[in-house]
């Protein structure tokens, strides 16, 4: 525990842990937020770096994405964070995500829960150290791309 601590206050951030996410209810918000983000989120962030604007599949991912941060709205409830009115771990990581929709075309304002949490988030000075610039982020684009061109590549030569 003593590490954990420690890390906490090299990093500058603090991450729920039983002390602030105690409640079952809290706890499970946390959790759910995790897999929704990891499991739902983030392969449709890929799919609008991958496809072409005109691509059906472009039509059915911004849906997916609309649904999540409907979602996403209806956990935030009237809490500050996800699971609690501190920062948890839920909110890195779909911090992480949501932070960039907008420089994908996802309009958030258009989720005023998800926007002014958005905002909490870029308030804090550790958020404002990791934010890419929109050339950073071209670039990761193209990163991505890359890697998915190379990755079904190779996928074709093993069938």
């Amino acid at each position: 525990m003593r590490f954990w601590d420690d890390y906490r206050k090299r990093c500058g951030f603090y991450v729920a842990t039983t002390s602030h996410a105690s409640q079952p209810q809290a706890l499970v918000k946390v959790r759910i937020v995790q897999n929704i983000t990891a499991n739902e989120l983030f392969p449709k962030i890929v799919t609008l770096i991958y496809e072409s604007a005109e691509s059906p599949q472009i039509i059915k991912t911004r849906e997916h994405i609309n649904k999540v941060l409907q979602f996403f709205t209806e956990l935030l409830s009237n809490s500050l964070y996800f699971g609690s009115d501190e920062l948890t771990l839920a909110d890195i990581v779909a911090g992480t995500a949501v932070l960039y929709l907008p420089n994908l075309g996802v309009n958030l304002i258009d989720y005023p829960k998800i926007y002014e949490w958005t905002e909490r988030l870029m308030q804090r000075p550790v958020w404002q150290k990791t934010k890419i610039s929109p050339e950073d982020f071209e670039q990761f684009k193209r990163r991505v791309k890359v890697s998915l061109k190379l990755r079904i590549r190779e996928f074709s030569k093993k069938k």
